[in-house]
């Protein structure tokens, strides 16, 4: 399976298709326990965080006026070293 399509999935379970609206597989699943739904949570912001990894590393580098970094790139390489630090 391709990471587009590992994203997809993770995105939207039911239909494997482009998610949207309560499709997108965001909302929270059932009632479960709190330690559930903290490593679900987890699950889901580490694969959101990683999507936007792939959109900044499919466009060009461009300077950042406002903000911590100084440009895409530099961004996308610090959001890549925190997804390696965070598994």
């Amino acid at each position: 399976m391709s990471y587009n399509n590992y994203i997809e999935r993770a995105l939207c379970p039911s239909s494997g298709s482009a998610p949207s609206g309560e499709e997108t597989g965001l909302i929270m699943s059932k009632a479960q326990t709190p330690s559930q739904i903290k490593a679900e949570m987890s699950l889901r912001k580490h694969v959101l965080l990683k999507a936007c990894l792939e959109a900044l590393n499919q466009i060009p580098n461009q300077p950042l006026k406002d903000g911590f970094f100084s440009s895409t790139d530099a961004l996308a390489a610090q959001l890549s070293q925190f997804l390696k630090e965070s598994r």
